[in-house]
Parts: C-alpha cells; structure tokens; sequence
C-alpha cells in the first residue's frame, strides 16, 4: 500500500474498546488517511435474520479454532490477531443481537469505525503471513475467508471501496479470497486439516 495513505504519529479520533496494554503497537498508531466512506450502520442494523445467523456460524468457527489451538499456538502473534478478531466480533454481535443498552447505531458505528481506521489491515497482514508460513496455511486461508465475509457481510469492504486512491482497492480485493471460501463445508474442511499425531506412551 501507498505509504503516502499512512500517518504513523496521528491519533485516531476513536478510542479504542481495549486499553493501550491490550493493542499492538501497530494498531495504536497508524492511522490511514485517506478519505473515508462512511459506513452505513442502518444497512448493518438491518442485516437478515440468516445474514445475522452468518455472522453468528462465523463467530462459532472462530471459537473452535480458538479453542483447538490455544495450547500450542497462544504465544504466537497470529494468534493474538485471531483473539482480537474473536473477542471484536463478538461485541459486534451483542451490539446487533440487542444485547445492550443505549443507542445501539451510535456503538455500532464507533466499532466499526475502529475496525475500518485500524484493526481489518492488522488482522488481514497477520494472517496473511500465517499463510505464507506453509506449516499453518490451512488455518490461516480460514482465517482469511472468515475476515474477508465478516467485513462484507458488516459494510467494511464496501467502505474501503469507495475510498480514492487504485492501491487502496488493490488491498481490498486481496480479501475476495474470503468471497471463493464462503461455503463453510470448504472451511470446515480447511479447518480440520491439522489433526496432530496420537502418540504412544511406553508403559
């Protein structure tokens, strides 16, 4: 991406859900700036009761491979991006699902607008790099098909879209991986790969 787009020293206007001790550095410090597309928290609010049930199926994938792999994986830094993602999509789900008080667009548009300014580049470069790494590539295509439809499904991708700028674009469509991985038998499949070996303890 443009460097140009990027101001490392800026402060985002938009606090973020977790203390400065719970973010990257990367996180709590770029800042793109580029023009942003508002993202429209009455088309998200209004999402269909089996897009809902999507987002609900994409959640539940996310927490088994949490699950699966917090034994051996938990130190590793991809796997601090998977926590992240989990635990934001998540409160995006009790936002959604009515499971707060208040005014429920203006805490949507406040999440979103997080994910949009910092947190979908970080999860996306991470696991990008768990793909790259071969050994966990299976987890970490998963990873990348479940980010790419969640951001469609909640108006991120379409935000990103509307930005000027080709090599903004450029990144975006780097997620279509997400739109080709959507049937959840295929991440499913993807997802079970990695069984591990039974070994035999000597008596």
């Amino acid at each position: 991406m443009d460097t140009t787009a990027w101001n490392t020293t800026a402060t985002s206007v938009f606090e973020s859900p977790y203390p400065s001790s719970k973010r990257s550095s990367k996180a709590a410090t770029i800042h793109f700036r580029s023009h942003r597309a508002e993202i429209d928290v009455t088309a998200v609010m209004s999402l269909l009761a089996k897009e809902i049930s999507e987002l609900h199926d994409l959640h539940g994938l996310l927490d088994r491979i949490y699950v699966r792999n917090k034994n051996q994986h938990r130190r590793s830094a991809w796997f601090k991006d998977l926590r992240s993602f989990r635990r934001n999509l998540g409160q995006i789900m009790i936002v959604l699902d009515g499971r707060v008080s208040g005014d429920r667009a203006s805490q949507l548009r406040y999440r979103l607008s997080f994910w949009e300014e910092f947190l979908t580049f970080e999860w996306y470069l991470s696991f990008s790099q768990l793909v790259a790494n071969g050994q966990f590539a299976a987890i970490g295509v998963v990873l990348l098909a479940t980010l790419a439809r969640v951001c469609a499904l909640l108006g991120i991708t379409r935000s990103y879209l509307e930005r000027p700028g080709k090599k903004v674009k450029t990144e975006i469509e780097s997620l279509a991986i997400g739109e080709a991985l959507k049937v959840s038998g295929q991440m499913e499949a993807a997802e079970g790969e990695d069984e591990g070996v039974v070994v035999q303890r000597e008596e």
